[in-house]
């Protein structure tokens, strides 16, 4: 026997039409990028449940962190270098023997310890001189860190520092790696003092270019009288000399002059 079912419905009302929506888009639409975000964020969930490394609830602050560390006000070639290195993905000895491309893991140009990231970046002993020559808010703060990972490295370093000394640490360790490319491929040595030299200026062109309205506008030279040269007495002559010494070699140099009473040149 048939039952009859009755609907309360009520009057004027019109049900809508199902259809289908995208559940990881706000929009409902399919996208490539929701989608490639939903993989990546189900592969690192079961990575980390597998290694007992994070819950599904901290899934929600590594997205936050890589968030940052890709807004960080760099250029794209820093911003792939900082993802490459929290993936531990930069050609170190150590890593190039882990895919069998190397015999060895010993770092090439010490030739002492182990070639890792952070060996590379932080403890060889270009590194150091360079890092002596940084502010004491980042090189205090990566004396106390003590995170082999590198991805936890650079998280942990963002949370304790301000964007503009996350800028920096940025710039020297790219800046480092760099060197030390030009070292082992094109057997081209630079000194710490070299390296802090490029990384000032490369740090002061960002700031021009991120901050064009804070670049102090140059005020026109105004020509003051200089000394002019004093001779000497008659029937003297006089000697002025100047000399100057590199600072990234053990070289030096002197030049002197001699010049009359009328101030024509004699030697």
């Amino acid at each position: 026997m048939d039952k009859e079912v009755i609907l309360n419905i009520p009057l004027g009302s019109t049900r809508q039409p199902d259809s289908w929506a995208w559940h990881y888009e706000r929009s409902g639409i399919f996208s490539m990028k929701s989608a490639y975000r939903m993989l990546v964020q189900t592969k690192l969930q079961r990575e980390n449940w597998l290694d007992n490394k994070a819950s599904v609830s901290d899934f929600s602050a590594i997205a936050k962190s890589w968030k940052s560390l890709w807004g960080i006000n760099v250029p794209s070639k820093l911003k792939i270098f900082a993802w490459r290195l929290s993936q531990n993905s930069i050609p170190t000895e150590n890593l190039r023997k882990q895919r069998n491309m190397s015999t060895t893991d010993i770092c090439k140009i010490c030739g002492a310890a182990q070639d890792t990231w952070d060996h590379a970046i932080l403890q060889s002993t270009m590194a150091k001189c360079v890092w002596a020559l940084v502010d004491n808010d980042i090189t205090d703060l990566i004396a106390i860190t003590n995170i082999k990972d590198p991805r936890e490295w650079l998280f942990h370093m963002q949370e304790n520092l301000t964007p503009e000394l996350m800028v920096k640490l940025i710039v020297i360790c790219w800046a480092i790696w760099h060197s030390r490319c030009k070292a082992l491929y094109d057997d081209f040595y630079q000194s710490p003092l070299t390296i802090w030299g490029f990384i000032e200026s490369y740090l002061a062109d960002l700031e021009i270019i991120n901050n064009p309205m804070h670049v102090q506008v140059m005020r026109p030279l105004v020509c003051t009288k200089t000394t002019s040269w004093i001779p000497p007495p008659e029937s003297c002559m006089k000697i002025n000399d100047d000399a100057a010494v590199s600072r990234s070699s053990n070289k030096g140099a002197l030049g002197a002059i001699c010049r009359d009473t009328s101030g024509k040149f004699l030697a």
